[in-house]
Formats: structure tokens, C-alpha cells, sequence
């Protein structure tokens, strides 16, 4: 029911409906699609430039509801059940979300196969691009910990959302496993790998800018923070915007847009999702698993 529908534009301080969605034809979508070929080859899945119909100026993010939703959760009257409580926090913001003003969060259908992907992987290390207001920290760090994990991170561009996501980390109790680092998601992974401060990352999930998606990968790949073994997670593969980093997950030994020799292959699985509240739209979460390139 909740989805990132409309990413945030990161240099504005308000967040429009600005890209484009691919929305799948009713009848020609399994559940789950999968592919280890390339991403034309999906013949099963017909995409158009379709989708539900918003506003060009439909304000999604920045207009206070982050602080709003702040505000609601620390003045319950029964904030003391919610400390240390991860699980009702999470209630909390969606049912925020659903009565009040929609956020930009994963949701509790998609948020379900993550944490079941989390579950079997068992990874000491996660990151994720994109915080926003600390929901899926909370949700995935918390699955993390109770995994046997050593450490979440979680990297947001803006600091807004970043002050907001650690009040309701700590809130969470999550403070000590959960760490936020505000910046572009380049130059945080750069930097901590530069520094060595970042082990490699067992998952990673990417959620944040979707024109983002594939020159981040590639940053992550560049600096060896990823190895063969390691899981990519990819939401809202709705829009356009995410069709290169589709493409290139999906693809062969080769990154097409470079004609160069890719460090790792992927075996790669789409999930798609019905998105009740857009009449039914599809919306996609990439689950890509990296394995060595055969000699």
C-alpha cells in the first residue's frame, strides 16, 4: 500500500512529481519476474509511459510533513510504550502516512521481502542510499541486528530528513547499530572506503535518486565495497530513471553504455508489487546478487 511513488529531488528543498513511470499492462505481469539475461529480453513484461495520473506541481516531500510526522510520534501520550520499539515505530509512520500526508517509505509489503531477503542472507554489514525519514533504518536495521549483523548505515543527502530519521532511530533504540551519514552517496562511500572506516558491504540497498541508481553502484563497485556474495537491492523500478541500472544488473559481462569488461556479474530478480492505492500500478524491487565473472 505505501510506496516511494515520487523520489525527492535532492537539490530542491521541495520534491515534485518529476519522473516518469512505467506502469506494466494488467495480465502480462507475473508476481515475481527474474532474468540473468539481458534487459530486453523480458518479453513477458510490457512497460509503457504510463502511470497514475499526478500533478506536475504535486508537492510529495519538503513541505514539513517529515517534521510533522516527527512532531505526532513524540507527542503520544503513550511515547513511553514506543521506546525501545521498533516494531510499533514502524506502525507509527504508516499509519501516519495512510491517514495523513503520504511519505516516501518502503512500506510493509515490499519492506516484508526485504526483511526476508535480510533473514537469509544474514549480513554483517548494510547500507542504504536514500534515509528520508529513517523508516526503512528502523525496519531493516532493526532485521539486521536480530540477524546476528554488526552494523547499519544508512546515507541521506539531506539534512533535514537526517535529523529526523536519528530522533526516531534513537526513539527506536537502534542509535547503537544504526549510524546516519548525511551527504551525497558518492562521495560518503568514497570517502569511508578512502578512509577504510567501511567494511565490505554484504547489502546494499539503493533507494534514493533514481537517476542515481547506476553511477552510485559503480562508485560502490570502484572502491571494493562489493563482492561476490554481496545482495543489491534496488526499489521502485517504476520509473524510467532506473532503466540503466536495470539494464546493467540484467545485463552480460559487458556494460553496454562503456563497452567495458564489468568487475562483477549479477544474477538479478524482479519483484513486482501492486500498489493498491494508484489503482493497481506495478512497481518493481530489484533483487540482484553479485557472482564472480567466469574466466
Amino acid at each position: 500500500m505505501w510506496s516511494r511513488l515520487v523520489p525527492c529531488a535532492r537539490q530542491l528543498p521541495r520534491c515534485f512529481a518529476n519522473v516518469h513511470v512505467q506502469k506494466q499492462i494488467p495480465g502480462l505481469i507475473p508476481s515475481i519476474t527474474s532474468s540473468r539475461s539481458t534487459y530486453r529480453s523480458l518479453s513477458y513484461t510490457k512497460m509503457i509511459n504510463e502511470g497514475p495520473k499526478i500533478a506536475d506541481d504535486e508537492v510529495w516531500c519538503g513541505d514539513g510533513r517529515e517534521e510533522a510526522l516527527l512532531n505526532h510520534i513524540t507527542g503520544l501520550p503513550y511515547l513511553n510504550t514506543l521506546r525501545n520499539n521498533p516494531s510499533a515505530i514502524i506502525s507509527e509512520i504508516e499509519e501516519w502516512s495512510d491517514k495523513q500526508k503520504p511519505l516516501m517509505i518502503v512500506g510493509p509489503d515490499k519492506g516484508e521481502r526485504i526483511v526476508a531477503k535480510i533473514n537469509e542472507q544474514k549480513p554483517k554489514l548494510m547500507v542504504e542510499l536514500g534515509g528520508y525519514v529513517g523508516y526503512s533504518a528502523i525496519l531493516f536495521g532493526n532485521a539486521v541486528r536480530a540477524a546476528g549483523g554488526d552494523k547499519y548505515i544508512s546515507l541521506e543527502y539531506s539534512k533535514e530528513y537526517a535529523s529526523v530519521a536519528s530522533k526516531l532511530i534513537e526513539l527506536a533504540g537502534l542509535t547503537d547499530f544504526v549510524e546516519v551519514i548525511v551527504g551525497s552517496a558518492a562521495d560518503s562511500l568514497a570517502g569511508m572506503a578512502k578512509e577504510k572506516s567501511l567494511k565490505t558491504i554484504d547489502i546494499l540497498l539503493v533507494d534514493h535518486e533514481k537517476s542515481l541508481y547506476l553511477d552510485d553502484l559503480k562508485v560502490a563497485e570502484k572502491n571494493g565495497l562489493l563482492k561476490p556474495g554481496s545482495l543489491v537491492i534496488a526499489d521502485n523500478l517504476f520509473a524510467t530513471e532506473t532503466n540503466d541500472f536495470a539494464r546493467y544488473v540484467r545485463g552480460g559481462p559487458t556494460d553496454e553504455t562503456t563497452g567495458e569488461l564489468k568487475p562483477f556479474m549479477y544474477e538479478s530478480m524482479t519483484m513486482w508489487f501492486s500498489i493498491e492505492r494508484w489503482n493497481y500500478f506495478t512497481d518493481g524491487v530489484e533483487f540482484s546478487k553479485i557472482i564472480p565473472l567466469k574466466n
